[in-house]
């Protein structure tokens, strides 16, 4: 493969990895949203006048269905061109850099979420949950590794 060729992948792998991430943070959002306003409905604790104007538990669940349904293929997309990138820029696929490690975690717990929401029919709590630790682990993967531990991913060089 040309040189040339090295940085689209570069582009397409960060750029596709931002959206991917854009469309978990709107999963978690939605996730956080439908838990809060979930748990005050069945406790029937008293929605304060902002959750009364919120919309129904389906919609936040339908856009927790709709950003992982759209996101993980992002996702995907992201981690395979940084695989061809690697391969091109250093020679192999994996260096075990810590941000590589996490970043296929992220996509085996991404997948398992994007599975059971197509195949299992995963609605409410356990997707919106499933969302919300996803996000977390995406963004220690983001910001945590590059604090906490040494990687040729890091934002400082």
């Amino acid at each position: 493969m040309p040189k040339a060729w090295a940085g689209a992948f570069f582009g397409l792998h960060i750029g596709t990895l931002f959206l991917s991430f854009g469309l978990l943070a709107m999963a978690f959002g939605a996730g956080i949203l439908f838990t809060r306003l979930e748990r005050k409905i069945k406790s029937k604790e008293p929605l304060s006048d902002f959750e009364k104007e919120l919309p129904a538990l389906t919609t936040f669940d339908k856009v927790n269905q709709l950003a992982v349904v759209a996101g993980f293929p992002l996702y995907t997309v992201g981690v395979v061109t940084g695989f061809i990138w690697a391969r091109i820029e250093w020679g192999r696929i994996l260096s075990g850099d810590p941000k590589e490690v996490v970043s296929l975690g992220v996509w085996f717990v991404y997948a398992w979420l994007f599975h059971q929401r197509l195949v299992m029919g995963w609605r409410g709590r356990k997707a919106a949950h499933a969302a919300i630790w996803i996000f977390g682990i995406c963004m220690f993967s983001l910001i945590g590794i590059n604090i906490f531990t040494s990687t040729h991913h890091s934002f400082l060089q």
